[in-house]
């Protein structure tokens, strides 16, 4: 199951619509809050996450906080916030992929197969 905190509805549809042709799960949240009142009931293989998100949970602390509960989770960064903040970003999270908005369909999937694939048992 791959977990997308992403605000914005049409991005949200549009991912959803890819990585399902795909053959992926998705469970779509809005925000950060709802997203982490789930984490109780669902295993997620990985977590899409926009930076700039509304409420009490930004982005960023959505990161921060699976970094420290779940390692091993991957995290793909899918947003449009300036190059500065994701550069600040990957200077603290070297191993997070960042995917810029707009992005590209192939590069999406293709991030998405990566991450996917370095979670399968050796």
């Amino acid at each position: 199951m791959i977990a997308l905190i992403e605000d914005t509805p049409t991005v949200a549809q549009l991912i959803t619509f890819i990585l399902e042709k795909q053959g992926y799960s998705i469970k779509h949240f809005l925000d950060g809050s709802a997203f982490f009142g789930t984490l109780q009931d669902t295993a997620y293989d990985l977590v899409l996450v926009d930076l700039n998100l509304p409420g009490n949970v930004s982005g960023l602390q959505v990161i921060m906080s699976l970094h420290e509960m779940m390692p091993h989770v991957p995290i793909i960064i899918i947003s449009g916030a300036s190059k500065g903040l994701l550069a600040s970003v990957h200077t603290l999270y070297p191993t997070i992929v960042i995917i810029r908005k707009p992005f590209k369909t192939n590069e999406l999937i293709q991030e998405v197969a990566a991450a996917l694939k370095s979670q399968l048992p050796l």
